[in-house]
């Protein structure tokens, strides 16, 4: 199988709505940030539109950082890679490689089914606790 390509997600975030430390699981940390999803390619087609303004990034203790929201009210899309891979583009923009997306249609009528696919692309995000550029 191919690995997919994943999307240019572009983020202004702003500081979230919860955050929340795990215990006993590889999850190190949670956080919901309010935010703009500027940009959104799925498989080749524009999906901005159907982007909800809202963000969780995740870290893990093996080093992997995930960035999930949900597209209209029918599919979950988490992007991850390894966060030690990150490329600081300046003092409060970051480039985070990714290597897989979780796909997870939801409110379908049927199971909840999540597709791990391996992927290659980029986020970009800036640093949501340093304020409007």
């Amino acid at each position: 199988m191919a690995p997919a390509l994943a999307a240019l997600i572009v983020l202004s975030s702003e500081p979230g709505l919860a955050s929340a430390q795990s215990g006993g699981s590889q999850l190190d940390s949670l956080i919901m940030m309010n935010g703009t999803c500027k940009h959104l390619l799925v498989a080749g087609h524009d999906e901005s539109s159907s982007c909800v303004p809202k963000v969780i990034n995740e870290t893990f203790k093996t080093g992997r950082t995930g960035f999930t929201f949900t597209v209209g009210d029918a599919a979950v899309i988490s992007f991850s890679g390894m966060g030690p891979r990150q490329v600081k583009l300046s003092p409060n923009k970051v480039s985070q490689p990714l290597d897989r997306i979780l796909f997870t249609l939801i409110g379908m009528g049927s199971a909840t089914k999540v597709n791990r696919v391996p992927a290659t692309g980029t986020c970009v995000y800036t640093n949501p606790y340093a304020g409007p550029g």
